[in-house]
């Protein structure tokens, strides 16, 4: 119960991933009500998004 508190695993930006895994899919953005009753937006597979691998690249020095 902890780790779910504390990662915030109840967010609906997981339901997804449960079903089918969670790898190889591309982001996608979505909304959703919170507990407040005020619509949110996130995205769901975020780690997947490679925007700023050009970035990390250089970072590095890497070719």
């Amino acid at each position: 119960y902890g780790i779910i508190k504390m990662l915030d695993l109840i967010h609906p930006m997981y339901q997804q991933t449960a079903a089918y895994g969670h790898f190889g899919r591309k982001p996608k953005e979505f909304s959703y009500v919170d507990g407040d009753g005020k619509t949110q937006n996130a995205t769901a597979f975020s780690w997947e998004q490679t925007d700023r691998a050009e970035a990390l690249r250089k970072a590095a020095k890497l070719k």
